[in-house]
């Protein structure tokens, strides 16, 4: 069997937050973190 997972990756905001000049997310300067609901389903089922 295979299964296949599909992850979302949002900006950690907890060091704050920072903007390009265009006013756009400068993701590269936050680090990446996995979705709150993704971490909790991910939890349950591989817990």
């Amino acid at each position: 069997m295979k299964i296949v997972v599909c992850v979302k990756q949002v900006p950690d905001t907890k060091g704050g937050v920072k903007f390009n000049p265009d006013g756009t997310l400068d993701r590269g300067a936050m680090l990446a973190i996995m979705n709150l609901m993704t971490r909790l389903v991910w939890k349950l089922l591989f817990a």
